[in-house]
C-alpha cells in the first residue's frame, strides 16, 4: 500500500502538529496585536520592547497558520495548498515589514521613511500587503469551504487581516517625532492616491 493512501499515515500527519501550540500561538498572536493596537492608538508608551515585541504577532500567526492547516484543510485539495503557500509567504513578508517598521523606521526622521517608501521597499511592502491580503482571504475560503474549522474562527481571522493588511496605507511612526498613529479615513484617501 502507496504512503499516500495509506491512513494511518494520513492520521499521523494531521497529529505531527499539536493543536495546542496552534492555539496557544494564536492567543499570544493575538495578545501582541492588541498591545501592538494600543501604542498606535497611544494608549501605551512605545518602547524599545514594544518595538522589539511586535513583529511577534506576525511570525507567531505563522504557527497558527499551519496548525490550522494541519488540522482543518483537505491535505489533497489543490485550491486549500495553494490558498496555505498564498498565506504564509504574506504572513512571512509582513513579518519582514514589521521588523523594518518597528526597528529601523522607529530611529528615521519622517523625510527618511518617506524617501525609503518612495523607493523599492515602499514596492515591497505593498506587495506584501497585497499578498498577505489576498491569501489571508484565499486561506480563509478554503478553512470554511474544508468545513473542518470552526466557520467563526475562520471568518473572524479574515476579517482581522484586513487592518493589519491595509496599515500599511496609513502613515505612523514614533510618538516622540510627532508622527503618531492614524487610522482616519483621510489619510488612507491620500496614500492610495501617493505614488508608491
Amino acid at each position: 500500500m502507496s504512503i499516500m493512501t495509506n491512513p494511518s499515515v494520513e492520521k499521523e500527519t494531521a497529529n505531527v502538529f499539536p493543536i495546542r501550540l496552534t492555539a496557544i500561538a494564536g492567543l499570544a498572536a493575538a495578545a501582541i496585536l492588541f498591545v501592538n493596537a494600543a501604542k498606535r492608538a497611544g494608549l501605551i508608551e512605545i518602547s524599545a520592547a514594544t518595538q522589539l515585541v511586535a513583529p511577534m504577532a506576525q511570525a507567531l500567526a505563522l504557527i497558527l497558520v499551519v496548525g490550522l492547516a494541519a488540522v482543518a484543510l483537505r491535505q489533497s485539495s489543490k485550491y486549500s495548498s495553494v490558498a496555505l503557500a498564498l498565506n504564509v509567504l504574506g504572513l512571512a513578508a509582513a513579518t519582514g515589514a514589521e521588523w523594518v517598521i518597528n526597528l529601523v523606521f522607529v530611529e528615521l526622521d519622517r523625510a527618511q521613511i518617506g524617501m525609503l517608501r518612495g523607493g523599492p521597499l515602499g514596492t515591497a511592502f505593498l506587495a506584501a500587503s497585497m499578498i498577505f491580503l489576498l491569501g489571508s482571504i484565499l486561506y480563509c475560503s478554503a478553512l470554511v469551504r474544508d468545513g473542518k474549522a470552526p466557520r467563526i474562527a475562520a471568518v473572524a481571522y479574515g476579517v482581522a487581516t484586513i487592518p493589519i493588511a491595509l496599515r500599511q496605507f496609513c502613515p505612523r511612526g514614533r510618538a516622540r517625532s510627532g508622527v503618531g498613529a492614524t487610522w482616519r479615513v483621510g489619510d488612507l484617501a491620500r496614500a492610495l492616491d501617493a505614488p508608491q
